[in-house]
């Protein structure tokens, strides 16, 4: 069963969505979190749950959720953003960028690729915040800091801190779905971004060391690229020699990069983003309109029939199972969360 129940208040153009998102296909999951693009991979004992408490402004996400099974989660996280996570529970296994976390830091990510691995029953806080934003509100120095942080994947706050702002923004959550019209007017929008940015600011260390700032490695940049195209491509860039000389590096570099980020070839990654691309579009699809090989060509994927043994061994079920069977239509990637 699939539940979307979400109170949407309409300001001048502007919007804010307040609600609750429970699910329990992996599938559905990965499709309605835009803007993440992610693939999981189920890795628990039990079955797959996930719910998210969550609140969008026009240039700010804030939500809760928790998992309560261990996944895998690989992909790229949203473009445009910046992306903070307060873990408050977590298991021996959690991980970020095969990092283990560090009690005296927050993860944190500029656009780029997301590999992590969240445990059983697993709880934290999720924060992304337009860069525009950002670039408005913090200095110059502050910027810089954000980003020299996000190039390791974490940066210094402290438990109290981290506790503290958590606290602040799960009463917005409370008084928000008690009474979403709290943020009816641009100018209640407008001070509670503001606000958000000057706590954040409170929480984190944006102090500048004397340290050489971290420059990109050949290696991270045509990896960043690598994404960008394959994400961009409509599934229809497959190519390895090809995905070189668009990202400017060799092959070596290349294999190097995805095995680093994501234990994958990029071969491995790229075909695994197809079989999920497509496994999102035949649960949303209806077997009276649609078949599997006509939405495996309308996505450019050929010779599907072929990779149903390996479609079968990701998703536990073949595609002509999928597409069978029923998805809440009002689940779609343009309804449910459009950060």
């Amino acid at each position: 069963m699939t539940k979307n129940i979400s109170d949407t208040v309409h300001i001048n153009g502007l919007y804010a969505h307040r609600g609750f998102l429970s699910i329990d296909d992996p599938g559905v999951f990965e499709a309605v979190s835009l803007p993440w693009e992610i693939m999981i991979r189920e890795k628990g004992k039990t079955s797959f749950k996930h719910w998210k408490d969550y609140l969008v402004t026009p240039s700010i996400t804030v939500y809760q959720e928790q998992f309560q099974s261990a996944v895998h989660v690989i992909g790229l996280s949203p473009p445009g953003m910046l992306s903070l996570s307060i873990p408050l529970k977590t298991g021996s296994n959690t991980s970020y960028w095969n990092q283990s976390l560090k009690t005296s830091a927050l993860p944190i990510a500029m656009p780029g690729e997301l590999n992590s691995y969240v445990d059983d029953e697993q709880f934290h806080m999720i924060l992304l915040i337009n860069l525009k934003l950002i670039r408005q509100f913090y200095s110059h120095d502050q910027i810089e800091k954000l980003k020299q942080s996000s190039k390791h994947h974490f940066i210094l706050s402290t438990a109290e801190k981290s506790r503290q702002f958590y606290l602040w923004l799960n009463t917005i959550l409370i008084d928000t779905l008690n009474d979403p019209s709290i943020l009816s007017e641009q100018i209640a929008i407008q001070s509670f971004e503001e606000e958000l940015l000057r706590r954040l600011a409170n929480t984190i260390d944006l102090s500048q060391t004397k340290k050489k700032r971290p420059q990109l490695s050949l290696r991270q940049k045509g990896l960043k690229k690598a994404l960008e195209f394959i994400h961009s491509s409509d599934n229809r860039l497959n190519n390895i020699p090809e995905i070189c000389r668009l990202s400017g590096v060799s092959q070596r570099t290349l294999e190097y990069a995805f095995q680093d980020a994501f234990n994958l070839s990029p071969i491995q990654f790229i075909q695994q983003h197809h079989l999920h691309k497509f496994h999102h579009k035949l649960l949303f699809s209806s077997p009276d309109y649609h078949t599997v090989a006509g939405t495996a060509d309308e996505l450019g994927l050929e010779q599907i029939g072929r990779r149903a043994g390996e479609y079968q061994k990701i998703f536990n079920e073949l595609p002509s199972e999928t597409l069978k069977r029923t998805t809440n239509q009002s689940m779609s990637r343009g309804h449910v969360l459009v950060w």
